[in-house]
């Protein structure tokens, strides 16, 4: 059965020795590590749940993991917990009201790197790559994280240009069959660009 609103600690250790499913998603499609994420609970229920096998990357309808949860809402002792449990860092898909959401998810892998989380400050520029490439100019993109392309994820273990690779083929792709890019438009992406020193 899924967990109700968790409530007390005691309460959410009885409900896990009783067989509650902690993946078990609400009517909203929301999972008890998500109610977490956006709530005032401490981070031991982040654990507990964790600990009972409680998915980290699991996503809702909207595409929103309790990660992104966690962030959005200013969570920053969730985010940590997640990260640890292997919580995919990921920014969400382009949406308008996604931008100031995926700012948020920036905001805090920056402030976990100042702290010396280790991984945080590994994966900061992967997922300032992963906005940059939807917001700016191909070309800024690659002037901007220029030093950093053969920087391996540490969650992925692609490098950057790996992931810049990876655009370009979902923007071939993507594109409707009409006005599929012609050999020469991929040619001028800027994954082939020299970049200017």
């Amino acid at each position: 059965h899924p967990l109700p609103w968790l409530g007390l600690e005691p309460k959410l250790d009885g409900d896990i020795h009783e067989g509650a499913d902690p993946n078990a998603a609400s009517q909203n499609g929301l999972t008890p590590l998500h109610y977490v994420s956006m709530s005032r609970a401490p981070p031991i229920f982040v654990r507990k749940l964790l600990e009972a096998k409680a998915h980290p990357n699991v996503c809702t309808l909207q595409q929103c993991t309790p990660l992104h949860v966690a962030a959005i809402n200013d969570r920053e002792d969730v985010v940590k917990e997640l990260l640890s449990a292997g919580a995919l860092v990921t920014v969400l898909p382009p949406h308008p009201e996604h931008s100031s959401h995926n700012k948020k998810i920036v905001q805090i892998i920056h402030n976990l790197a100042s702290k010396g989380h280790e991984l945080c400050s590994k994966i900061k520029y992967f997922v300032e790559v992963q906005i940059a490439v939807r917001e700016k100019p191909h070309k800024e993109v690659f002037r901007t994280f220029d030093s950093h392309m053969l920087r391996e994820d540490p969650q992925t273990h692609l490098t950057m240009i790996e992931i810049l690779f990876n655009d370009l083929i979902e923007w071939m792709i993507h594109e409707e069959p009409k006005s599929r890019p012609k050999v020469e438009q991929c040619l001028s992406h800027p994954f082939f660009w020299a970049c200017e020193r």
